[in-house]
């Protein structure tokens, strides 16, 4: 009897020992590579019986589907692990845009920052929002334009535009409301992307202008302060003349004080007209300005002159004030109204801007012939032929 009983408990121990090696534990699932940090443990026994399933939940801000089956003492895995959820899209500031700064994609740990547009400042205390585990943190940042601070005028000023409500971009105009004051300072200023103006403030004063500094040459007069319409008198260096043969004067351009002509000096030297179909100038290869005493070739074409209407080649030479002794230009052979007495005035309107070989029909006056066997006036290089064209 005693020996059936022990055999009894022997088998009770070895069924029960059968038994626990069926079990699976927490610690094998938290020591097996389906196991991450995302996993929500807390609520799980410790000791599973064989063929227990086991739902697995997320901690908050992940979401997933995932099961445990315990096996002859093995756990076994179904579904998917823990994934961080979305908060989905961030939204748009007004003013503003945002880029992701950290993370990937929308989702839990995410960081976006704001930057606001260009001529628009942050106002909110932060600039950023984190997706938290119940969605984005914080609110939307808000941009607002830059002002740019009240300005003052002088009551001689116009000016075009709103100085009170000033914002980014917006521009300001002055002119002086009197013609005898010039504007010094910008014409313009606009409120710029940080809310400053981006210049001073101009003021309106007389029409003066200041003594120049002329390379090549210089000023009569000591430097002084010239007023509306005073001329400047200044003078060239050696082998320089005026740029503008005209004696500048102080006047008001466009709003400013200015000499006009502009003062300069430029090097002595001829310059040449654009040529015309009426003739060709010989010029030397690679000369495109003439020093005194350099010369050149003109030759006009049959129906034009230089020098005089009889003359159709001249040779013309740089004078060392930089002027041609003769002008290199070729004109067209023209006959004036001829001013004999003795041609009848009612048809005179008919001889102007005859040219070179035209012929012009004419009357003589009562008392007065036209040379035998001429029958019609004639434009020459010497004038109209005949000579004259009524004779007694």
């Amino acid at each position: 009897m005693q020996m059936g009983t022990a055999c009894v408990l022997l088998l009770w121990l070895q069924t029960l020992t059968f038994v626990k090696c069926q079990e699976c534990t927490l610690q094998q699932f938290k020591e097996s590579p389906d196991y991450d940090s995302n996993f929500n443990t807390t609520g799980l026994d410790d000791v599973y019986s064989a063929g227990k399933q086991v739902e697995v939940p997320c901690i908050p801000g992940y979401s997933g589907f995932f099961k445990l089956v315990c096996v002859e003492g093995n756990w076994q895995a179904r579904g998917s692990k823990c994934q961080p959820t979305s908060c989905g899209h961030p939204g748009n500031a007004r003013f503003a845009d945002f880029h992701l700064e950290n993370g990937d994609g929308f989702v839990l740990g995410s960081k976006v920052v704001y930057t606001c547009y260009r001529g628009f400042q942050m106002v909110s205390w932060t600039n950023y929002r984190h997706c938290a585990a119940d969605g984005w943190d914080g609110v939307l940042p808000v941009c607002e334009v830059q002002k740019c601070a009240l300005i003052h005028v002088n009551s001689n000023v116009e000016v075009i535009g709103d100085m009170t409500q000033a914002t980014f971009g917006n521009v300001l105009r002055f002119t002086c409301k009197s013609s005898n004051e010039v504007l010094i300072g910008p014409s313009e200023i606009y409120c710029n992307e940080n809310g400053e103006w981006s210049d001073v403030v101009p003021e309106c004063t007389g029409i003066t202008c200041e003594t120049p500094e002329i390379e090549h040459g210089s000023v009569r007069d000591a430097p002084r302060e010239y007023r509306e319409n005073e001329i400047l008198n200044f003078d060239c260096n050696s082998d320089y003349k005026r740029v503008d043969k005209r004696l500048p004067r102080c006047t008001k351009v466009g709003g400013k004080a200015t000499w006009s002509p502009t003062p300069g000096c430029k090097v002595i030297s001829c310059e040449l007209e654009l040529q015309t179909a009426g003739g060709t100038i010989h010029i030397p290869p690679n000369q495109n300005y003439f020093l005194p005493g350099s010369t050149l070739q003109v030759v006009c074409g049959q129906r034009y002159w230089i020098v005089d209407p009889q003359t159709t080649t001249a040779e013309v030479s740089c004078n060392s004030n930089g002027e041609w002794n003769i002008r290199p230009f070729c004109k067209e052979v023209i006959c004036s109204d001829p001013q004999e007495y003795a041609v009848e005035r009612f048809a005179a309107a008919s001889w102007a801007g005859r040219k070179l070989g035209d012929t012009v029909p004419y009357s003589c006056r009562r008392g007065f012939d036209k040379p035998s066997s001429t029958t019609m006036a004639i434009c020459t290089r010497a004038g109209w032929r005949p000579s004259p064209l009524c004779q007694s």
